[in-house]
């Protein structure tokens, strides 16, 4: 088993090393804010695909649902004609959502920001780790930030605040602080 080499960033002064670190850092937790946002974003978009498809499913079956005694009561005839009516109205609406549209867009974000955040925690634990910033993580560091600019083209343009708000609070869980290495 080969050990692994570090080749050594020419030395930086203190100021400079620890804004990079910020930089790395705030990065690192940027990653981690759009994978948990797009996760949350497909989640919901699944949720609210299944909804509809559940409806449309039961409003379409006058056949076999529709056909059932309870709907043959006073009562009964007006919530499965209001049923109908909303399902039918459903299934005209669904096509103008684009649902599968946008959950494969947050599908493939999500699968993009986890694999961004992935190798920046990777970088944060080798820094952690040596305690030192190299030049072979100066080189990950640029690869990931190119990756993350041609994301971001493709970000979504109109973002649910409030979710975001709340995955932000996640992140300064998560990752805390006091568990960046920051030299003395």
């Amino acid at each position: 088993m080969e050990a692994e080499v570090e080749t050594s960033a020419p030395a930086m002064p203190r100021d400079q090393l620890v804004e990079t670190l910020w930089q790395i850092y705030d990065f690192y937790r940027t990653a981690l804010l759009n994978q948990l946002y797009y996760a949350e974003q497909l989640s919901r978009y699944r949720r609210i695909n299944m909804i509809f498809e559940i409806v449309v499913a039961i409003g379409t079956s006058t056949t076999s649902i529709g056909a059932w005694a309870i709907w043959n009561s006073h009562s009964g005839k007006y919530i499965w004609a209001v049923f109908a009516g909303v399902a039918t109205l459903t299934s005209v609406i669904k096509p103008f959502l684009s649902l599968p549209g946008e959950i494969e867009r947050f599908t493939k974000l999500h699968a993009a920001h986890s694999a961004l955040y992935g190798d920046l925690n990777g970088l944060v634990k080798k820094i952690r780790r040596t305690h030192n910033l190299t030049g072979e993580m100066c080189n990950e560091l640029e690869q990931t930030t190119r990756r993350y600019e041609k994301l971001t083209i493709s970000d979504a343009v109109r973002q649910n605040q409030k979710l975001r708000a709340e995955c932000t609070e996640d992140v300064m869980r998560q990752i805390p602080v006091k568990d960046l290495w920051i030299p003395a």
